[in-house]
């Protein structure tokens, strides 16, 4: 039988690999044609290893040996879910990630941090350290996106291997630590905020690398060097990854062991100290410490949709969960829930925009990752019969990644839609209005990465990411409309009907029309909606300046 599924997976690869050439099609590599090749590959996989085996054991019987076997058992299923998921959302790009590389093409142009060269500094981007990344590719004279991808790809294979190591330490044996890394990389969020050009993955890795220096380190009453290390670098990476400090530190607070109290305040004393240069230079560049970022999207009770997306993904792990919190669990296993609590709870004053598919709670959801691998051994160890054992394993393995794999169709979707979106729409409005603009023009947007990126105009943001007045007080028509704005870009859900998709583009809509010097110059198809441009001078659209503005289809 294990000759016959060899020979099944390759008759699969090689159709797959020559489906262009038999349906006369020209050659290309959709997704259809990936998966049909990695599924091929997969099965001649499993049948090597039944081959091979004693047992006639396949791949995921393969997770509970322990030694070599199971091991590559384990990287060949981490490889196809990686090579899976950055395939499905290669092209994937959001548009805020142009946000931290206008920053960047203004720092290395000016010398200073700024949205608007020569105007007072907004910190309107909420990741320096992939500001700093940004401006090296930048400087290189390398693609900022290209280089967020590799780097955030580095990052994501590094954070397997976190979870992985941190299982191990939270008392999992070889099969809880391989289980936990696979269900990390099953879980399609990290690969799509991977590709997407933000910092997100290097978060995760981060948070993962300070849960297991502070168990080393802090938790045993020893020097903590690498605690302090990836603490600064959390620090320099998200403004809300104080938070994640102070959760990891609450049970250390609450019932300190022997020399832990000392190591916990050598601990903030080393962070405090190293990072007191940063946070001091934030004061004299921005004025405050907070980002402006934080205060456009601190909204009381306006995250629960971001709750709910979190909680249906964690449900089916409460139980494996709960089950080794019962037996007492490694001190790790309360730092992990007590994180994902408090996430909980600041997740539901964050406002949604750009928090899709679980983006905010990817910092700890590795450790979710780590406490369901080890919830998984310990239900496979409960069963007695070896054979039986086998057929549990395969069960829940199989349970876990049709759950959590589930979802990649439609985000991949999502994904290429929004990828070409842009390249239909907020692109060609930005390279449009740097053809009839300059940076001294002023243009008001919501949608603030690509089109300021692109034209390279003073801008204000509607949304308040990188204006301080609208993020404290509120988005303020008048205030937009006394900067006497060269052009206007508000958002309609129709293209022939003006439906604003916010209350601030119904509010710039009624603006525009009492405005007799800004006259709609065309629409752009989006992804879910359509860019209505208003200018005061005329853009290269090829429609006639008294004829009707044209309708750019996505």
């Amino acid at each position: 039988m294990a000759f016959v599924e060899i020979l099944a997976g390759l008759l699969i690869v090689a159709f797959g690999v020559a489906r262009d050439l038999l349906s006369g099609g020209p050659p290309t590599v959709g997704i259809k044609q990936f998966l049909i090749v990695l599924a091929g590959a997969l099965v001649a996989c499993d049948g090597m290893v039944r081959w091979r085996s004693r047992l006639r054991a396949g791949l995921l019987e393969h997770l509970g040996v322990e030694g070599a076997a199971g091991t590559r058992a384990a990287f060949t299923l981490a490889i196809a879910l990686l090579a899976l998921q950055l395939f499905a959302f290669q092209h994937y790009v959001v548009d805020d990630a142009y946000i931290t590389f206008r920053y960047a093409k203004n720092a290395l142009a000016t010398g200073h941090v700024t949205w608007n060269p020569g105007e007072r500094p907004v910190e309107g981007y909420s990741n320096f350290l992939w500001l700093l990344l940004s401006m090296g590719a930048m400087r290189a004279g390398l693609d900022p996106l290209l280089v967020s991808k590799v780097v955030s790809a580095i990052a994501l294979v590094a954070s397997a291997f976190a979870v992985r190591r941190l299982a191990s330490r939270a008392g999992a044996g070889p099969l809880g630590s391989r289980l936990s890394a696979l269900v990390f990389l099953a879980l399609p969020s990290f690969a799509f905020w991977a590709m997407s050009g933000l910092e997100s993955v290097s978060v995760v890795l981060f948070s993962l690398l300070y849960l297991e220096a502070f168990d080393d380190e802090v938790a045993r009453g020893r020097l903590p060097w690498r605690s302090a290390l990836f603490a600064i670098l959390l620090l320099l990476s998200r403004p809300e990854t104080p938070l994640f400090l102070a959760l990891v530190a609450l049970p250390s607070l609450m019932r300190p062991g022997r020399g832990e109290w000392k190591s916990l305040a050598l601990l903030v004393g080393l962070v405090v100290v190293a990072s007191a240069p940063y946070f001091a230079w934030k004061v004299h560049a921005f004025g405050t410490i907070l980002p402006n970022t934080l205060s456009a999207k601190a909204r009381p009770l306006s995250g629960v949709k971001l709750v709910v997306e979190a909680y249906r993904f964690v449900f089916p792990f409460l139980v494996p969960a709960a089950l080794v919190l019962a037996r007492g669990g490694h001190r790790l296993h309360h730092q992990i829930w007590i994180a994902f609590a408090g996430y909980t709870l600041a997740a539901l004053n964050v406002a949604p925009h750009v928090a899709h598919y679980l983006r905010f709670f990817l910092p700890v959801l590795g450790g979710i990752a780590v406490a369901a691998g080890v919830g998984f051994e310990h239900l496979v160890r409960t069963v007695e019969d070896a054979r039986a054992r086998q057929q549990v394993l395969v069960a829940i393995t199989a349970a876990a990644f049709a759950f959590l794999l589930a979802p990649i169709f439609d985000m991949r979707t999502y994904a290429e839609n929004e990828a070409r979106g842009y390249q239909h729409a907020h692109i060609p409005v930005g390279r449009l209005l740097a053809q009839a603009y300059g940076e001294r023009d002023v243009l008001a947007a919501s949608d603030c990465g690509l089109v300021p990126f692109e034209s390279g105009m003073r801008t204000i943001d509607i949304w308040g990411l990188t204006d301080r007045r609208i993020a404290t007080r509120g988005f303020d028509r008048a205030y937009v409309m006394q900067q006497k704005p060269d052009v206007i870009v508000i958002h309609s859900m129709y293209p022939n009907e003006f439906r604003g998709r916010e209350t601030y583009d119904e509010a710039m809509y009624e603006a525009v029309q009492t405005e007799p010097g800004l006259r709609l110059r065309g629409r752009w198809g989006f992804f879910g909606y359509w860019l209505w441009v208003y200018s005061r001078r005329p853009l290269a659209t090829g429609a006639p300046e008294d004829g009707p503005a044209p309708i750019f289809y996505f």
